[in-house]
């Protein structure tokens, strides 16, 4: 036995799944394909060797394959879901012709240093997930970014020079606070019904650490009224959402 297929293996278990020859056939096909295969691609493939395995079955192994973190989804704007191999490979970036559709794998430290700076900049997160014991599936997403930079006219009175003839200028500073910061936490019990369906039970607990994320400041100004900094007003409006606990439930087909 591979160590996918002992990974593959263990996370059925997991879930109360049984292992069974047509899912074996799945992960067997899928590693030995090296290209980035929608559901219906594989569906093709394994029907090559076994036609009486059907569309649903392959749809709901590639779930079960993405969530023990052997296959990974990725989209290329055709409006399709495709799949790659994620066990042990590289964080990657891909280009695609606009004419064949050919897609190419590469990989830039550099590129994954702008991407990084860009998130941050823009308050963007990663988030993780983590397949426990007795189907329970753990995940969580943290958001920290420093204050965004806040900028003021630094005559406030409408006119364009000061008295004493400065000119009115624009100030812009950050406040050495921290800025957004949340802790959402999740925590979600699958039940599978059919082979087709699945009943889950959800629990959400947003801004777990309870964070107030302050907006307005309190701008400081010299003796010529010029500003010349500022703090965040622990007083002032917050932004987000106070600690909430959530639950929810649904069916996944």
């Amino acid at each position: 036995m591979t160590e996918e297929q002992e990974v593959f293996l263990k996370h059925i278990q997991k879930k109360g799944l049984k292992r069974t020859s047509q899912r074996d056939l799945i992960l067997d096909v899928f590693l030995r394909t090296e290209e980035h295969l929608s559901n219906e691609d594989l569906y093709r493939l394994v029907q090559k060797e076994d036609p009486g395995v059907g569309q649903t079955t392959v749809y709901r192994t590639l779930k079960l394959l993405t969530e023990a973190g052997l296959a990974r989804e990725v989209r290329f704007g055709d409006g399709r879901t495709h799949y790659e191999h994620n066990y042990k490979h590289q964080h990657h970036d891909h280009m695609i012709c606009s004419e064949c559709g050919k897609i190419i794998e590469f990989y830039s430290a550099e590129l994954e240093a702008i991407q990084d700076a860009t998130a941050a900049k823009h308050r963007f997160v990663a988030t993780g997930s983590y397949a426990g014991p007795w189907g329970l599936t753990f995940a969580g997403k943290l958001t920290w970014s420093t204050p965004l930079p806040h900028t003021i006219a630094s005559c406030l009175s409408g006119t364009a020079t000061f008295d004493t003839g400065a000119p009115c200028t624009v100030a812009s500073y950050a406040a050495d606070d921290d800025g957004y910061q949340s802790l959402d936490l999740q925590i979600t019990k699958d039940f599978n019904v059919t082979d087709v369906a699945s009943f889950y039970l959800r629990f959400d607990i947003l801004n777990a650490t309870n964070e107030d994320n302050l907006v307005d400041y309190i701008d400081v100004t010299g003796a010529n009224g010029l500003v010349t900094g500022g703090s965040l007003n622990p007083t002032g409006n917050i932004t987000g959402y106070p600690r909430t606990v959530r639950g929810s439930f649904g069916i996944k087909f």
